[in-house]
């Protein structure tokens, strides 16, 4: 973790980027959302970039937690990080959470093979603005950025209700930092979905 995150997490700041509403507030968001689900996913998944349509395949809705970290579509491509997959896992497990539970959802794609990552913010937003999760899970500092520089130019798009969580990344958290893994499981302990 960089010193800029650390200082905030010492004084206490958990998450960075979220927004309090009421309990009704986040009610009828997500009725609302629900009432028209058919017809706005249907042009949702017709306005997907072809890339994005490989993690459509694998969304199972509701959605009410989504999982995201820099190196997402690296691993879901086949040129995973085993240690990676395997922390992923351990945490999915000690929360009692299942695949069909937790959406996956990148910040950055790969263009092609050896290409660079292209930053796709704005497709994370149109699903948490379609979906109204409750929250995003953003593993590492690159995704933190990148959320943050986008919901800070874009604040109407993190829905009332929604909190995006900032947590270490997987490089923080191996081979065996217990300091990192205990603040990503303070993070994230009472999380009910």
């Amino acid at each position: 973790m960089s010193e800029y995150y650390r200082v905030w997490q010492i004084s206490g700041l958990h998450f960075l980027l979220s927004r309090p509403t009421t309990a009704m507030a986040s009610i009828s968001a997500s009725t609302s959302a629900t009432a028209t689900t058919f017809s706005s996913e249907e042009s949702f998944v017709q306005s997907l970039p072809e890339c994005f349509r490989f993690y459509w395949q694998r969304v199972r809705l509701p959605i009410q937690v989504i999982w995201t970290y820099w190196e997402l579509d690296e691993d879901m491509r086949g040129e995973s990080n085993p240690a990676r997959l395997s922390l992923w896992r351990s945490i999915m497990e000690a929360k009692h959470w299942t695949q069909k539970q937790v959406c996956f959802w990148p910040v950055a794609v790969k263009r092609g093979p050896g290409q660079a990552e292209d930053l796709r913010v704005d497709v994370l937003a149109d699903i948490l603005k379609l979906f109204t999760p409750r929250h995003v899970l953003s593993f590492g500092e690159q995704s933190h950025a990148a959320l943050r520089h986008y919901f800070t130019s874009f604040p109407e798009c993190l829905p009332d209700g929604c909190t995006i969580h900032c947590l270490p990344g997987a490089e923080d958290m191996l081979p065996d930092n217990r300091e990192a893994k205990a603040q990503t499981w303070f993070g994230i302990k009472n999380l009910v979905i």
